[in-house]
């Protein structure tokens, strides 16, 4: 009887990319070849792709590695090549394949490696840990970014556990890898970058990371951040670049100027001073040869204002028949005469304007008049008060009948008694969409606040009262504003010293007169 035994051989001609079906196809080839030639490996990221949603043929990706490490005919560099793409496209579904390759004498490429540290969950190792182990290999920045985004972003397990915040540690190692990176350009970074650092109290280490200063500009203009937040990181990047300064940059810093008070820069600075203090113990530096801690006082603020106007106007930043143009002229007008308390320069760029910039000219004379009634409140000076008063129209908005209620009143309680006499009939006591407040309320809260300013309670709860029961303000969020002022003022006569009363209740006037 004729025995005839059948056995399965493999051509040494390379098969055709397009013949291998799956990875266990590619597994047996690899397998089985004796004389394995290097174009039987090509296309393992489309043969990978084509397997996502195959969890079985996956995990041969794994035994393929093991073949390939192992088989006698390929030479090193085809070896290293091949488990390169096949770490690549096939960690993100299998990190486990970092452990097996890290037990074998293989050199990863940057492409594996950024793929690695994209896909590590970060529970065992931190990306960072996974640089230090390939920084040998590495030559350009890109994968240094990459580490800087999972520092920033969060690892995978961070995100998922909803704990990607910055701390000290983390800081320090951005610091580290800011050394050895390009200048960052992806706005999205970028605006990552600034929450994370404010959020962290640490947005002094801003100007120490390269940051492309064109792109981040960008990202200011539209980036939600506290106004002190916001001129931080614009001081970092006006320095040495001030052609970063567009139509929105400018509204954006300018209006950030006018929000901003010694009060709050302080309490700011003192946080940041103790993150940069923690920071420095952190890397183990002493304060005494480390970087500096460079704060934005109220002072760097005001000359920097100086700066950003000069730079307005030499470029003609402000000229224009455009709305972005018409509010920088306004904010322009608040921020000479109001923050910066200069009348003289404000009422001349206010002529400029008249001769120059037709365009909503209306909004720039209310804010000359609402400047001129902020300092007539100042300083007590009813000469500027006239001047307001000339410089009004014969129909004034709510925001300036406030101003001069408040500045007259400042002066003489009774003159804004007469004021408001003579508008709470004609005012609606609707309330806005807004800002949830009734034109009526508005006036009676400023009223009462001047009444409380020359410390008269018993006339500004009578006003209140008479108010109410003649139905001028009906509305709860009326109501519960003016309450908290009476609380407010309940707070200031609780002082001892009378000076330290006047000096608070005229620091809140002016407050609530500059916020109009």
């Amino acid at each position: 009887m004729l025995s005839v035994v059948f056995r399965r051989s493999f051509s040494s001609k390379p098969l055709q990319r397009s013949s291998i079906s799956s990875l266990k196809h590619l597994h047996d080839i690899v397998k089985q070849s004796s004389d394995l030639s290097p174009d039987n490996l090509t296309g393992i990221e489309d043969l990978i792709k084509k397997s996502e949603s195959n969890a079985e043929d996956l995990e041969y990706v794994g035994a393929i590695i093991d073949e390939i490490y192992r088989h006698p005919k390929l030479d090193d560099a085809d070896k290293t090549k091949s488990i390169n793409e096949l770490v690549s496209n096939g960690i993100r579904s299998d990190f486990s394949l970092y452990y097996k390759v890290k037990d074998l004498n293989h050199t990863w490429n940057e492409a594996a490696i950024i793929k690695l540290i994209d896909s590590n969950p970060g529970r065992v190792l931190s990306s960072f840990d996974l640089l230090k182990q390939f920084e040998k290999h590495i030559k350009s920045s890109e994968v240094y970014e990459k580490v800087l985004e999972k520092l920033l972003f969060g690892e995978i397990s961070e995100i998922k556990e909803g704990e990607a915040s910055l701390d000290c540690d983390k800081i320090s190692k951005i610091l580290k890898i800011s050394e050895r990176i390009d200048l960052i350009s992806d706005k999205h970074v970028i605006a990552e970058l600034i929450l994370k650092l404010e959020a962290a109290n640490a947005l002094c280490v801003f100007q120490w990371i390269p940051v492309n200063a064109v792109s981040a500009a960008s990202v200011l203009e539209t980036l939600e951040i506290d106004e002190l937040a916001f001129l931080k990181v614009f001081k970092a990047l006006f320095g040495n670049n001030q052609d970063i300064l567009t139509k929105r940059i400018a509204i954006r810093v300018l209006e950030s100027v006018y929000e901003s008070d010694k009060s709050s820069v302080s309490n700011s600075n003192q946080k940041e001073l103790k993150t940069y203090r923690d920071l420095l113990e952190t890397m183990k530096i002493e304060e005494s040869v480390a970087r500096p801690y460079e704060a934005l006082s109220f002072d760097d603020i005001n000359s920097m204002t100086l700066e950003l106007l000069d730079n307005i106007e030499a470029l003609k930043i402000d000229s224009g028949d455009d709305i972005e143009s018409l509010k920088i002229r306004i904010n322009i007008i608040k921020c000479k005469g109001i923050f910066l308390k200069d009348i003289k320069a404000a009422l001349k760029r206010y002529h400029y304007y008249s001769t120059h910039e037709k365009l909503g000219f209306q909004d720039v004379s209310d804010a000359i008049i609402h400047a001129f009634y902020y300092n007539a409140a100042v300083e007590g000076s009813q000469e500027l008060a006239g001047i307001a008063q000339a410089l009004s129209p014969g129909e004034l908005t709510i925001r300036l009948v406030q101003s001069s209620m408040l500045s007259l009143g400042a002066l003489d309680a009774n003159k804004a008694l007469k004021i408001y006499n003579d508008y709470i009939n004609e005012v609606s006591k609707d309330v806005k969409a807004s800002n949830g407040r009734s034109s009526a309320g508005l006036l009676t809260e400023s009223l009462a606040m001047v009444y409380l300013y020359h410390q008269d309670r018993e006339f500004a709860n009578l006003m209140m009262d008479k108010a109410r029961e003649n139905g001028l303000i009906q509305h709860e969020s009326d109501i519960q504003k003016i309450k908290s002022l009476f609380k407010f003022y309940g707070d200031v006569v609780s002082l001892e010293d009378n000076e330290a009363k006047k000096r608070v209740l005229k620091s809140y006037l002016l407050e609530y007169l500059k916020s109009l």
